[in-house]
């Protein structure tokens, strides 16, 4: 069973928004007591996996006691929480039960709107690792879907940060993102 708590969904979607510039609709969810992640392949001929993380601080509430994996139709998902969002789901409690197959989506607090979201078995355990957040940058959400979009093809990307920019390359291709471009935070 786990269970957490959106304070807002709005800022949920517009993380999740970068996600649907990938190549597959189908995308695996790891929930883990110390993360939430959604990950899926950028395009079908690489082994590029594009993950977001989510950590417990960002939410609420946050209950996951041991290791999960699901996958989800993302473009379903989001059209839920787009709709979710315009019904009037301003924050959002979302929770799955191991009996379930279907993860519950409720406005909090205290109203009766719920939706059910379907949660698959997942056929293999997609996963992108941990990452250093104790070293990072906040790029704007239409930059990153560009980078991803000029660099999916690649199996990797080398990230460089230094106290001036961060460089995503492979081979001779580069993309070099100044300052002024992007905050660059904790280098």
């Amino acid at each position: 069973m786990f269970t957490f708590e959106l304070p807002q969904i709005h800022d949920f979607l517009k993380a999740i928004s970068v996600l649907t510039e990938t190549f597959d609709d189908s995308f695996d969810l790891k929930f883990s007591p110390a993360i939430f992640s959604i990950m899926a392949a950028a395009s079908p001929s690489s082994r590029c996996v594009i993950a977001l993380q989510l950590s417990p601080q960002i939410f609420t509430t946050y209950v996951c006691p041991k290791l999960y994996y699901k996958f989800i139709f993302f473009e379903t998902f989001c059209d839920t929480m787009q709709e979710c969002e315009r019904t009037g789901f301003s924050s959002l409690t979302f929770s799955f039960q191991e009996i379930d197959h279907d993860a519950k989506l409720a406005s909090i607090p205290g109203c009766d709107k719920k939706v059910d979201v379907p949660l698959l078995p997942s056929t293999e355990e997609m996963d992108v690792g941990e990452f250093d957040f104790g070293t990072f940058v906040s790029i704007e959400s239409q930059e990153f879907i560009n980078i991803i979009k000029r660099l999916s093809d690649f199996d990797y990307v080398l990230v460089t940060l230094s106290i001036s920019q961060v460089k995503f390359s492979y081979g001779r291709k580069a993309i070099i993102l100044t300052q002024e471009a992007c905050k660059l935070l904790s280098v």
